[in-house]
């Protein structure tokens, strides 16, 4: 009864998963990431994301003066992923924002890249790209969002 109950929850997960409709990416970039140039300093820019990123539960990992990245913990279903894609039920896993800086003639050019990020109880750190096309899309619309407020 087990493995007929184990088998039809298998047949119904494979089958949700095929029939969910693929998004489109709505927006092309010259480095395939999220990305947008801003008439504004790299640290008006700067304020301006991580002001942002900790309300929403973000910390500063690291921070120099062409880049910024910030992590936070994992929702229950982006652990429940993360455990079984990059990690695994011990490691500890978060969400990672990473944003570089490059100054150009027209303006500051922002791309914005995440990672899932298992770090194992032995040390090893494992990172796997958030290449997700809706992913994507919500974050060049948070990038357009700001782009837009200094403009």
């Amino acid at each position: 009864m087990l493995r007929t109950l184990s088998l039809l929850s298998l047949i119904i997960l494979i089958s949700s998963c095929a029939t969910t409709p693929q998004v489109e990416r709505a927006y092309t970039t010259a480095s395939g990431s999220a990305e947008v140039t801003v008439n504004a300093s790299i640290d008006d820019i700067s304020n301006y994301i991580v002001n942002d990123f900790v309300n929403a539960n973000y910390v500063i990992n690291s921070q120099s003066s062409n880049s910024i990245e910030l992590q936070r913990p994992l929702n229950t279903s982006e652990e429940f992923l993360v455990g079984l894609t990059v990690g695994n039920s011990y490691s500890n896993n978060s969400r990672v924002s990473r944003f570089s800086f490059i100054k150009t003639q027209d303006g500051t050019r922002v791309i914005w890249k995440q990672f899932w990020k298992a770090e194992m109880v032995g040390g090893q750190v494992n990172q796997s790209a958030i290449d997700d096309n809706r992913i994507f899309n919500d974050n060049m619309e948070w990038l357009l969002k700001m782009k837009e407020s200094f403009e």
